[in-house]
């Protein structure tokens, strides 16, 4: 029939709209898989762009069939991925990407570690309420880049347990582009090696003017902050669970460990 092709047994019109109306319907993988190699990009939908790349076209077409149409195989962990790669992985857990390899965070943090986190953060909202600043907990990504901020060059996605972003620019619909100025991360057995070598490398490379690390298990907490040869430098102990820190950048912020660590024994 002129006008239309087969694929897989049905015939599917040659208008990319109608098509992926169509596909749509039929909610079916291979279909929809085959089609959108052949026909890129999609003319819009509605007026609005919103087909103009593979992820986009992922959440469409999701949202709509109410199942998940682009899941990929899981990646080889000895391979080199970037951000573009990243965005269509549909793992359950949530994983980070250091310098192009892949570090799942699993298994999913204990309640101590949570309720550290939560302690952090409350005295740090308080503080940057109603101010430029703003602070997110994970899971949010945080993407570091080179040269180039495409997704195609990032190799460098991850999740700190709490940060600090005075750039509004920086934050996006997809979480942050660009260093925090302040990162926390809460050690566990999992991630420890991770937060104390490659992440310590990584956010002082890219930039992060502040980085915390804290044990949860010897309630204590290392400080380190960038110096003007941009890199880290620290107290040479860790403050315990009796003191009260600030951080460097905001010396008027005091948080108090006792109630950091408070119920958080591990």
């Amino acid at each position: 029939m002129r006008g239309w092709t087969a694929i897989s047994g049905h015939s599917l019109s040659t208008s990319p709209h109608k098509t992926f109306l169509k596909l749509i319907g039929l909610c079916d993988f291979k279909i929809v898989a085959t089609w959108l190699s052949l026909q890129l990009p999609i003319a819009p939908i509605n007026k609005e762009k919103i087909l103009d790349n593979e992820k986009n076209k992922s959440v469409v077409i999701r949202a709509i069939c109410g199942k998940n149409l682009m899941n990929v195989k899981e990646p080889d962990p000895s391979g080199t991925y970037t951000y573009a790669d990243y965005l269509t992985w549909e793992w359950e857990q949530m994983a980070e990407l250091i310098q192009g390899k892949i570090f799942k965070m699993s298994p999913a943090p204990g309640s101590a570690h949570q309720r550290i986190s939560g302690n952090f953060h409350v005295p740090i909202w308080n503080y940057f309420h109603g101010k430029k600043c703003h602070v997110f907990l994970a899971p949010f990504d945080v993407r570091l880049p080179g040269p180039s901020k495409k997704d195609k060059d990032i190799g460098t996605v991850v999740q700190p347990d709490v940060c600090v972003i005075c750039d509004p620019s920086k934050i996006d619909e997809r979480g942050c582009l660009g260093a925090p100025d302040w990162i926390i991360e809460i050690l566990s057995s999992h991630t420890s090696s991770k937060d104390l070598t490659l992440k310590f490398d990584v956010y002082e490379a890219a930039g992060v003017k502040e980085y915390w690390v804290v044990h949860p298990s010897e309630q204590t907490v290392l400080v380190y902050a960038l110096d003007k040869y941009g890199k880290y430098v620290g107290k040479l102990r860790p403050f315990v669970r009796t003191e009260t820190i600030s951080p460097m950048l905001f010396p008027d912020l005091s948080i108090s460990l006792e109630q950091v660590f408070s119920e958080g024994e591990v």
